[in-house]
């Protein structure tokens, strides 16, 4: 466990959390998701995005790294930040003692709808690349390919206007490890039949050895309760289903990438996802090794680990997704489906309300036509034959079965142990010959639980 901490302030060199025009000093200022740069509405000048250059190197890592908006959330009944609307300076006041307060910049009065609660503002952000046209393109081709059984009034009550560019946040943690692990690989090199129904096989155990160091790059966790719990109404997996996003592109964090498109507040602090992280780090790298025990055709049974952090960095980042919501009618209650998409690499991934009425009347008029069919066979040949047509009732529920799962994606995850970038190197690789086994019982279940 790493108990030296350091907090780096991300924020450094942005006045209230904006960028002026480097031309002419106005803020009238947007992003272009086209040129990928920022655009001066004033003089029309672009110029390039902040970068985030106090980011540590993964391998100089050796403490507890943590961006300024990545700390605790920390909100207090009456005393809270302000953040002027008109011209963005935040402002500390005791409501306790003042109901209202004004700007001491521009004199403004400040309303406590604008309240920022600390930690809650990003250190960074990957700006959309993916504009709305490209998205809803993406989106259509998604419904088009599942449109035959999807609910009508889905299909008429699509509307563009409806598909809302998002910033989402998220924690993106590197890691520094150290890993050992050691344990037993067994691999059938023969296999043979002493009788008709006994298959027998010989096998060689090895002991199995792996000390490396491993290198994880921005691990991408949600930071928000809801997109995090995969039992949420807001159907959690869809969202996580389109990543991975390409963060080593991230920019310094300012407001106006946020214009024209809606964001959410992170809740959650390091602490409340700390075992989950470390979980998935340990995902990682049995994963990464995996690559190196491929001919162990029994698999490893690792009885021994051991992975140190030696180092880590936790920032808190805005990602950009585009999302369109349904919400239907289903038994008298609200079931609401979602379709994202990934707003840098177009990745789609959603849940399509399905013609359940539909469904049914397919799915029984070929179940009645498997048992005319049998009736007949049976009614004309009297033969056991007349049991062929009933077998089909089986491949019809599954084919209906595995039609609902492809409409809903209930299931669609990001796989993060293979897909998080990682850097490996290996510092002892080491196969030892432990014993032969001959002759031993074979099952199609054979593998590394026999160890």
């Amino acid at each position: 466990m790493i108990n030296d901490i350091k907090i780096i302030h991300t924020e450094e060199n942005l006045k209230n959390i904006k960028v002026d025009c480097p031309h002419c000093g106005a803020t009238e200022i947007y992003f272009d998701s086209i040129k990928g740069k920022l655009r001066c509405d004033y003089c029309k000048s672009v110029f390039e995005p902040n970068d985030l250059n106090n980011i540590k190197d993964i391998n100089l890592l050796k403490q507890r790294v943590i961006g300024s908006g990545a700390k605790d959330i920390t909100s207090n009944e009456h005393v809270m930040t302000i953040e002027c609307v008109n011209c963005g300076a935040e402002v500390v006041i005791d409501t306790s003692k003042a109901p209202h307060a004004r700007c001491h910049w521009c004199r403004s009065i400040l309303s406590i709808n604008n309240r920022i609660d600390n930690g809650t503002i990003p250190d960074a952000i990957l700006p959309f690349k993916v504009s709305k046209k490209e998205a809803v393109n993406e989106i259509k081709k998604f419904i088009n390919k599942r449109k035959k059984h999807a609910l009508p009034d889905f299909l008429t009550s699509f509307s563009e206007e409806n598909v809302v560019g998002v910033y989402l946040p998220y924690l993106l943690v590197d890691a520094k490890l150290t890993c050992s692990y050691e344990g037993l690989g067994e691999n059938i090199y023969n296999k043979y039949n002493v009788s008709k129904n006994d298959t027998r096989i010989d096998t060689e155990v090895f002991n199995v050895y792996r000390d490396f160091e491993l290198n994880v790059d921005d691990l991408s966790i949600e930071s928000n309760k809801e997109l995090l719990n995969k039992y949420s109404a807001r159907t959690n997996n869809i969202i996580n289903s389109i990543m991975p996003f390409d963060t080593e592109n991230c920019v310094k964090y300012e407001s106006n990438y946020l214009i024209g498109y809606t964001s959410e507040k992170r809740n959650i602090n390091i602490q409340d996802i700390n075992k989950q992280v470390n979980d998935n780090i340990k995902d990682i790298a049995i994963a990464t090794i995996g690559e190196t025990v491929k001919n162990y055709n029994c698999g490893v049974k690792w009885n021994k680990e051991d992975v140190q952090v030696e180092g880590s960095q936790w920032m808190s980042a805005y990602l950009p997704v585009w999302l369109y919501t349904y919400t239907e009618k289903f038994k008298g209650q609200e079931r609401i489906h979602y379709i994202a998409v990934n707003g840098r690499t177009k990745e789609t991934m959603g849940s399509i309300p399905l013609n359940e009425k539909q469904i049914f009347i397919e799915f029984s008029i070929l179940e009645l036509l498997c048992i005319l069919l049998a009736a007949i066979i049976y009614l004309v040949y009297e033969s056991i034959t007349c049991i062929v047509p009933l077998i089909f009732m089986i491949p019809i529920v599954f084919y209906f079965d595995n039609k609902r799962k492809y409409y809903r994606n209930a299931t669609a995850k990001f796989n993060h142990a293979y897909e998080t970038k990682r850097n490996i190197k290996y510092k002892l690789v080491k196969d030892e010959l432990y014993e032969t086994r001959v002759g031993m019982a074979y099952s199609s279940k054979y593998n590394n639980i026999n160890l």
